[in-house]
């Protein structure tokens, strides 16, 4: 009969392997524990070295000497400075530089905004200007107009230091369109102006109020008249109209309005009658 083994042996095993599991353990912590110390005491020296402070301008006014702002042509250079004047003075360490900026990207003109620290005391903002495409009369929520610029996305950027600019004029742009809808718009007069080229030069306004029907102001012979021309075959349209107007002005001269949508024909819209459906 076998003996059954005792399982003795086993105990000093197991007591070996508890004891370097827990000097494991305690290493671990230890090390930890160095890293945490480690990091607060190089935080608080980030924090309170008078080497790394931000400053502010000497006087009112100034530009800071520890602000770096490239790239705002348009863009004004107070309202970035702005963002930042509450961290003037404190840490560059402290500065939260992703919120400042998420804030730079409400700032009139501005499409991309990075900031940089650059140490041990100072900031770097780049600045992506947004491209005005068209000059816009703004309609107010309460019946008033503006003067503004616009860009290929649709966001209104303000019209001043707009000296050199030779866009298009576009009309039915209103302040409680959504961001789609001006873009849609925009996107309706590009492809028009695309299509028109040199043409645009006679060009003086387009209406995009109903995006699918757009509108023109054309001048011609000294006076303005205009084109309704729909969502396509602009320039087609147009060239047809301006090789038929000599005549049209021979038999209707008071006509000022003209529906161009119908390839086959050009019809006159009485004054009385300015909409079109």
């Amino acid at each position: 009969m076998a003996r059954k083994q005792s399982a003795e042996p086993d105990k000093p095993r197991s007591r070996s392997f508890g004891w370097r599991w827990w000097l494991f353990s305690f290493s671990i912590c230890a090390l930890v524990s160095a890293g945490l110390f480690a990091f607060t005491r190089v935080e608080r020296f980030l924090m309170r070295d008078p080497r790394f402070t931000f400053n502010g301008p000497l006087d009112p006014g100034d530009e800071s000497k520890n602000l770096h702002i490239d790239g705002a042509e348009h863009a004004s250079r107070m309202d970035v400075t702005n963002i930042f004047a509450g961290d003037f003075g404190r840490s560059l360490y402290e500065v939260p530089v992703a919120e400042r900026r998420r804030r730079l990207l409400a700032v009139n003109w501005v499409k991309q905004a990075t900031v940089l620290r650059v140490w041990p005391n100072q900031i770097r903002v780049n600045i992506e200007e947004r491209k005005p495409v068209a000059f816009v009369q703004l309609e107010l929520n309460d019946g008033s107009t503006r003067g503004a610029m616009i860009d290929s996305e649709g966001v209104i950027v303000d019209q001043h230091n707009a000296k050199g600019y030779k866009l298009p004029v576009l009309m039915g742009i209103r302040e409680n369109h959504t961001s789609e809808e001006r873009q849609t718009r925009v996107r309706r007069m590009m492809k028009l102006v695309e299509e028109m080229g040199k043409g645009m030069s006679k060009i003086s306004e387009i209406d995009a109020a109903d995006a699918d029907n757009l509108k023109v102001t054309e001048q011609l012979d000294g006076r303005a008249v205009v084109l309704i021309v729909g969502n396509q075959g602009f320039r087609a349209r147009l060239e047809n109209f301006e090789d038929n107007y000599p005549e049209i002005h021979k038999r209707m001269p008071e006509a000022r309005t003209f529906d161009l949508r119908l390839n086959d024909r050009i019809t006159v819209v009485p004054a009385e009658g300015g909409h079109v459906d």
